[in-house]
């Protein structure tokens, strides 16, 4: 990054800060943060250079950067925006919403229920290794993003270097046993 990137990244960390303190004081200082989102994207213009601009901003994904970017624009308003997130919300809920439990059978209990299927036909085998193989895989990728998360929010040396302690800890008694 150039020095101009790096005072650019500054202010924005800065506006990050204070628009996530003024959300809770109610207080929306989203244009001035979406004006400096919008000179980055001109120093930074494909989604891959402005996003990986963007990583160090704690706080920030791109998304967000984009709805801000758009209401600095003049292209939306924080009410058009804020109805946009309260209609998303609303949609996740719904879908996570149990379904209502199911009917009493209404055929009696000597003729079976077409609607049932056997579940003795098909038999499916599964290979234990290839379960366990998956899962590991499935931890290691959840590992990394963790990882990738955290470990940029962790500024001070001092700080990582007990990070790497600690992993170097969780990783000292496979190595005695190997």
């Amino acid at each position: 990054m150039n020095p101009t990137d790096d005072e650019l990244l500054s202010k924005i960390k800065e506006a990050v800060s204070a628009e996530n303190d003024a959300r809770t004081a109610h207080v929306s200082r989203s244009r001035e943060l979406g004006l400096l989102l919008l000179e980055a994207k001109k120093l930074h213009p494909t989604q891959k250079d402005f996003k990986k601009f963007l990583r160090p901003v704690v706080g920030l994904e791109l998304s967000r950067a984009y709805d801000l970017m758009r209401l600095a624009g003049g292209r939306t308003t924080e009410e058009e925006l804020k109805k946009a997130a309260r209609e998303r919300q609303a949609k996740s809920r719904a879908k996570r919403k149990k379904l209502p439990p199911p009917a009493a059978p209404t055929t009696p209990a000597s003729e079976p229920d077409p609607t049932f299927r056997d579940v003795t036909e098909t038999v499916v085998k599964v290979d234990p290794a290839q379960t366990a193989s998956r899962a590991s895989a499935r931890a290691l990728a959840e590992f990394k993003q963790a990882c990738r998360t955290y470990w940029l929010g962790i500024t001070e040396e001092a700080h990582q270097q007990q990070a790497r302690e600690f992993i170097n800890q969780l990783t000292q008694p496979r190595r005695e046993a190997a």
